[in-house]
């Protein structure tokens, strides 16, 4: 019991001071001191923390600090989308609709309609307006990605 409440002791602290971090990274963010919000994310992002590796992705999606990067926004986005986490869906569904990008409007659905399924109105207002540019065929295909993704990442 004591190993148990010891665990629990370190698991509540260490969440409590990768909050902080996280915290002192977007101030620093706010104030468009973009270096700085990187330094406080990146032993995050690294340690897999999701909201951080989304952060992360957005600096190198924008060029915002970071050389511009779509390659590593791209890959940091995945790695917390694999962990559900809902504005990293987001951001790769702007990701895919972005012209400047390889477009997928298939895929930008996608990922619009796993982030609104985790409570993300903007993925639903998203999803709506791509879906007026897309085919019934697209539409379908995207929904059916959906459904493999969400079998292959079952409690996300």
């Amino acid at each position: 019991m004591k190993r148990l409440l010891t665990a629990l002791i370190f698991i509540l602290m260490t969440s409590i001071a990768f909050a902080q971090d996280f915290d002192a990274g977007w101030a620093a963010y706010r104030q468009g001191d973009y270096e700085t919000a990187f330094e406080a994310w990146a032993a995050l992002a690294k340690s897999g923390d999701p909201q951080s590796q989304t952060a992360i992705g957005s600096l190198y999606y924008l060029g915002l600090g970071v050389r511009h990067d779509h390659a590593e926004a791209h890959r940091l986005f995945m790695l917390a989308s694999e962990q559900g986490f809902p504005s990293a869906l987001l951001s790769l569904g702007i990701f895919y609709a972005d012209p400047d990008n390889d477009q997928d409007v298939v895929e930008a659905y996608k990922w619009f309609r796993l982030a609104e399924k985790k409570g993300m109105a903007e993925g639903g207002l998203r999803r709506h307006r791509l879906s007026g540019k897309m085919t019934s065929t697209q539409i379908a295909a995207a929904e059916r990605l959906v459904l493999d993704w969400l079998d292959a990442h079952p409690g996300s």
